[in-house]
């Protein structure tokens, strides 16, 4: 069974800025996994349609 690509509207925070925008998943996937995986310095998440306030 092949999975299929989900997209997902998120907020991120950083220490000055507010970042709006949608990130791809695979389906079924939590992204609180892929930001707590025992090697996450090699993480990249692309923001796709960003929007970001300060």
């Amino acid at each position: 069974m092949e999975k299929s690509e989900v997209i997902k509207k998120i907020v991120a925070f950083t220490n000055s800025l507010k970042i709006r925008g949608e990130i791809n998943e695979m389906e079924n996937n939590r992204l609180s996994d892929i930001l707590n995986s025992k090697d996450n310095s090699k993480v990249f998440l692309p923001i796709n349609n960003a929007n970001v306030t300060i």
